[in-house]
C-alpha cells in the first residue's frame, strides 16, 4: 500500500509538472526547469509488454517511426495527442533512473521548445494512457513503440 501511495504522490506531482510544461510558451520552457528533482527517466513494467521507460510524471515514453535523431515529425492534432517529452534548459535530462543507460539528448522542435531524446530518438506520451502501470500506445498506427532500457 505505501508504494501505491508514493507512486500516487510521483504521478500527482509529474502532473503539475507536465502541465506547467504545456501551458508555457517555448521561450519560458528554454529558460527554466520542467522535471525539477524528478528523475527524467525511470522505468516501469507488467506482465503483459515487460519493462519500459517513463518520464518524470510516471507515465510510459514512446517513439514514433517518422522522426529522426534531429527532428521531430509529430506537431500541431498529432502533437496533441502524442504531447512531446519537453525539458527546460536548466533540467538534469542525465538524472535516470539505475540501470537506464545515459543516452539522453535533446533535439530543438521547431517553436524553440526542447524535446528530450532516448538512444537518437525524441520522446513522447501518449495522452489517452490512464494508469502509469498499463500503457496503451505501444503499436498505435504500426508507428508508436514504447521505449526499452
Amino acid at each position: 500500500m505505501l508504494f501505491r501511495s508514493v507512486m500516487l504522490a510521483a504521478v500527482v506531482a509529474g502532473a503539475w509538472y507536465y502541465e506547467r510544461a504545456h501551458s508555457a510558451s517555448p521561450s519560458q520552457l528554454a529558460a527554466r526547469t520542467i522535471i525539477g528533482s524528478n528523475l527524467a527517466l525511470g522505468t516501469d513494467g507488467n506482465e503483459a509488454l515487460g519493462t519500459y521507460l517513463i518520464g518524470y510524471t510516471g507515465a510510459a515514453v514512446y517513439t514514433h517511426d517518422g522522426d529522426t535523431a534531429s527532428s521531430s515529425a509529430c506537431y500541431d492534432a498529432c502533437a496533441q495527442e502524442w504531447p512531446p517529452y519537453l525539458v527546460g534548459s536548466e533540467d538534469n535530462i542525465h538524472q535516470l533512473k539505475a540501470g537506464v543507460r545515459d543516452v539522453t539528448s535533446t533535439i530543438t522542435r521547431t517553436d524553440g521548445s526542447l524535446q528530450l531524446t532516448y538512444d537518437g530518438h525524441p520522446l513522447y506520451f501518449y495522452a489517452a494512457d490512464k494508469e502509469s502501470n498499463n500503457p496503451s500506445g505501444n503499436g498505435v498506427s504500426g508507428a508508436w513503440h514504447l521505449v526499452r532500457p
